[in-house]
Formats: C-alpha cells, structure tokens, sequence
C-alpha cells in the first residue's frame, strides 16, 4: 500500500488505532512495574519472589527469541491480520489471566503473550505505519505515534488511580481492595485490546500489494540475510541501542537524587512522571516537526544524540548537592528529551533510506533484536557497580557510560545521515530524468 493509495482519512484511522494499540497491549506483561503489590496478590504468590519474577523472566525470554522470527512473519503475512489476530488474542489471554489461575498457568499465559505481542506483533506494527505514510512523512508520523501514545498513558493511568482508589474506599481490607483493582485493570484492558482488534478488522484499508510482502519461505529468508548487509540496519540498531541506554539510566535518577541530594521518595516520584511524560510529549512533537521540515530524521538524531553527550557530560562534571538540585533535575529532563526525540524518530530512517518494502519487518525484527540488548544486561551491570564502588563513583560511571553510548551514537547517526541523503539526491535525479 503506497502513500498514494492512503487517503489522509485512511492515515488517520491507522494511527490512531494503532496508538490504542501500542498502548495497550504491552500494558498488562508489563503491569507489575507499576502495580507490583497488587499483581503479587493476585497471582496468589506474595512472598515468593522467584516465582513472580519468572512470570516476567519466560516473557522476555520469548521476547528476545521471537524478534527475529517475527520479522520475516511480518513480511510474509498481511501486516493488518497478524494485528488483529494479535489484539484479540492478547485480550483473550488477560481476559484468562483475570481469572487468577494456578502458576503454571501464569506461566503459560506470559509465553503466549510472548507470541501474540512479539512473534505476530511487533515488527507487523512498525511496518503498518511504515505503509500509511510516504518517504517525507516517516518521521512526522512516528512521532505522532509516539506522542499520540504519550497521552493515552496519562490518560489509563488516571483511569487506573481512579479505580483503585475507589476500591480503596469501597473495600476495608487492603489485600482485597488491591485485588479487586488489578482485576478491573486487566479485564479493561483486555476489552480494550479486543474491541482494537475488531475495529482494525473492520477500518484498516487493504495492505495486500504486490511488493509489500513475500511471497514464498524463499524470499523471506532472502530478506532475512539481506538485512543485515544494509547499512541502515546497523545505523537503526545503534539509535535503538543508544535510546534503550539512556532510558535505562533514567531508572536511577531518582535513587540518585535521594541520596545525593535530599529528595524525598514521593518528590522523586512526582519527578519522575513528569519527566518522563512531560519529556515524551514535547520531544515527540518538536522533532517530529523538524524532521518533516528537513523531509528526513537523521539529522534531528544526531541533533538527539549530541543533546544525550553533553547532558551525560554535565551530569558526571555537576557535583550532586541540595544547591545543584534544580541544576540536575533539568540535564535529566534534557537527556530524557532527547532520548524520547530519538526513539520517536529512528523507525523512519527504514523507509528514508529506501528500503524495500517486502523487507521492512526483517529490518524491524533484527534491529529489535540487537537494539534492545541493553535490556538484558544494562541493569545487572550497573547493580554490580553501585553494589562494589563508592555510590557517588558508581553513579558517575552509570552516566559515563551513557555520555560514551552517545558519542557512538553520534558518529554512526552522522553515518546514517550520508546514506539517506545519498538516496534521496538518487531518487530526486531519477524522477527528474523521468520528466
């Protein structure tokens, strides 16, 4: 399906739908990082740490031996069946969970969401908006969805805070009023995710066309070994692997403030959201508008990545202190504001290089893979540091280590910069010839 093909009416339906559905159908595996207690409770596991934390394990597990796969189902299926297959049945999954079955059960529920939010999901998602938008709108509307998923956060949240509370009131019994809510959370979110999938059924346009998928077991292995000779490839899983850093360094700002500089736990908290949030929705639209401007993103990432470098820098050089408070608090926000900028971007450069289309999941899927590897060690790493260096040593390694990530970013950024560039002077001469 080519912009052409794509009526701005079409565009929108799209993106919003799949804002709806980014937002919600990672909502529930990863639950527990907002509503540990109450998740704990209802599992029927307080007390027995391990088994909660395999529910999350074999998830991830999946994740990661899904990605690749995942890619070169992208491009050998229709992107619009494999997100509607996935919707309901995610929904159909938390719609089991709210049920409070045995363990072993969680622990099958986590693996199947492995599969219908990664294996059929994930790159098909990407590459739907990959279809909707032409060459110059890749990073307009990726940051529309980044944005666009930014409110809808806030929005659940409130919801969330609502219904809890309500039972809070409703319920004396804390462990049962915990219980009551979480299971309202889930069934909603899992009508949610199910409604999406009808509605996507029903709205999306046709994504069939020839060149948008692979049409034999050949050609998807063909896509599969040449993504990785792309060079984009490489520059896409740097920017992945350079924002999932930053985001990961985020997570110790508050204990870094606490300790160093007198914040409270709630006052980290409050700043924590707002950061985060409040970052998230004025990156997304201020980068999405200048690489709309520019017609391309790779400017506006090494823009993003220079902005992480010397945020990082001005953290290691700051010396904490109550006096330095404000001080920190903004470089946080200015890194978190980059890295938002970024990760709101880097999808874009698939198309604005010029890949072909019945390869845009692989490219996804692989880049996923390596990308996001900061996931599986980054935080085990810097544990080790602040468990056997001086705390003020071990934080300021943390933040070196982002500030290092970045100059790498930098470079390869600049790197991905030539190669659109190259391709769009390629396809302006080419259509100029035409006329």
């Amino acid at each position: 399906m080519s912009k052409s093909k794509t009526s701005r009416k079409n565009q929108f339906i799209v993106l919003i739908l799949m804002i709806l559905s980014l937002e919600t159908i990672y909502v529930l595996p990863y639950i527990r990082y907002t509503f540990f207690e109450p998740l704990q409770q209802a599992m029927g596991l307080v007390g027995e740490a391990e088994k909660f934390g395999n529910t999350m394990s074999i998830y991830g597990l999946f994740n990661v031996i899904f990605y690749l796969p995942g890619g070169i189902i992208a491009d050998r299926f229709s992107p619009k069946k494999l997100l509607v297959f996935s919707m309901i049945s995610s929904g159909a999954l938390g719609l089991w969970l709210a049920t409070w079955p045995g363990y072993t059960v969680i622990l099958i529920i986590h693996a199947l969401w492995a599969f219908t939010t990664v294996l059929t999901y994930w790159s098909a998602s990407i590459k739907v908006v990959n279809l909707i938008a032409g060459s110059d709108e890749q990073g307009g509307m990726y940051s529309a969805l980044e944005g666009g998923r930014g409110i809808v956060t806030l929005a659940l949240n409130a919801v969330w805070i609502a219904a809890f509370s309500y039972f809070a009131k409703k319920i004396v019994d804390t462990t049962e009023g915990n219980i009551k809510g979480i299971t309202f959370l889930v069934i909603v979110v899992s009508i949610i995710m199910i409604l999406v999938g009808i509605l996507m059924q029903f709205l999306f346009p046709k994504m069939e066309a020839e060149g948008v998928s692979n049409t034999n077991m050949r050609e998807s292995i063909r896509a599969i070994l040449g993504t990785f000779k792309l060079p984009i490839t490489w520059v896409l899983i740097v920017m992945i692997f350079v924002s999932s850093t930053a985001n990961a360094v985020a997570a110790y700002y508050a204990p870094y403030l606490q300790a160093f500089a007198g914040l409270t736990v709630v006052a980290t908290g409050t700043f924590q959201a707002i950061r985060a949030q409040g970052s998230r929705l004025a990156a997304s639209a201020v980068f999405g508008i200048a690489s709309t401007k520019m017609k391309r993103s790779t400017f506006m990432l090494i823009v993003g990545c220079v902005i992480a470098l010397l945020g990082s820098l001005a953290l290691v050089g700051v010396a904490p202190s109550n006096s330095t408070l404000i001080l920190m608090m903004v470089i946080m926000v200015v890194i978190s504001f980059a890295s938002y900028g970024n990760r709101s971007l880097y999808w874009a450069i698939i198309d604005e290089a010029g890949t072909p289309k019945m390869m845009v999941g692989s490219v996804v899927g692989a880049a996923s893979l390596l990308g996001y590897l900061p996931d599986t060690f980054i935080h085990t790493l810097f544990g080790n540091w602040l468990d056997n260096l001086d705390q003020l040593v071990a934080y300021k390694r943390i933040f070196t280590f982002l500030l290092i990530t970045a100059a790498v970013g930098i470079v390869v950024a600049i790197l991905g910069e030539k190669i659109v560039v190259k391709h769009k002077k390629v396809v302006a001469a080419k259509e100029a010839a035409a006329d």
